[in-house]
């Protein structure tokens, strides 16, 4: 005979087996497994590289086109024209001074640029003087180069010389002291006319923030062509 102990073991196993397999006593899933199953299944598909450009060309904002006038504007330079190097012009002094080009900040730079055939410019360039008086020069010497140039390309260049004598200056420690003149030569079609001398000592610059000196010359430039 079995001991009653014994049965009543043999019995709880059974029951325990046939509860746990019941459908409401299974465990119970992880709180995110049925919302990540979810996303997996409805998830959103990640776009081709074809989509993605064709995206990109949607939004991207349309080109303008080029217009005639535009391209014609670029092309439209002068083909035919002067260029004086006034910006190289070399200025010597009856001090021995040589000054190789004028100020680029207190001169007039209207003469930096092209010259077709009728044009004409006046304008004042102004070269610094560091180690002269300029009240005590007797006379000044200007020279530069004009080169003219066909179809673009370089035809020929000539030089203009402008000496300046018998300045009759007052002596001074400062102030401007300006000589009208009546200089002309013509070469080639281009013409050159020196109208005044100006010489500074201890002047107000327009850029300089201490006083300079200077000489100064009214200079006017016209492109006649050769006729």
């Amino acid at each position: 005979m079995f001991s009653r102990k014994g049965s009543c073991a043999i019995l709880i196993f059974p029951i325990m087996f046939l509860l746990f397999c019941l459908p409401g006593c299974q465990p119970a899933t992880e709180p995110g497994d049925g919302v990540e199953n979810n996303f997996v299944e409805q998830g959103t598909e990640q776009p081709t590289e074809e989509e993605r450009a064709g995206e990109t060309e949607e939004i991207r904002p349309a080109e303008e086109p080029v217009s005639d006038e535009s391209i014609t504007a670029e092309t439209e330079n002068p083909v035919d024209y002067y260029w004086p190097w006034l910006s190289h012009g070399n200025l010597l002094l009856s001090s021995g001074e040589a000054i190789l080009g004028p100020d680029l900040f207190e001169s007039d730079l209207g003469f930096i640029a092209e010259f077709p055939v009728g044009t004409e410019y006046s304008g004042r360039v102004i070269w610094l003087v560091e180690d002269s008086d300029v009240f005590a020069l007797e006379w000044v010497d200007l020279s530069f180069d004009v080169e003219y140039y066909e179809q673009n390309e370089w035809v020929f260049a000539v030089t203009f010389d402008f000496m300046i004598e018998n300045l009759q200056v007052e002596q001074d420690d400062e102030g401007l002291q300006e000589f009208s003149l009546d200089l002309y030569d013509e070469q080639e079609g281009f013409a050159v006319r020196i109208e005044k001398i100006l010489l500074g000592e201890n002047m107000e610059g327009e850029f300089s923030t201490e006083p300079i000196d200077y000489v100064a010359l009214d200079i006017t430039m016209i492109a006649s062509g050769n006729q």
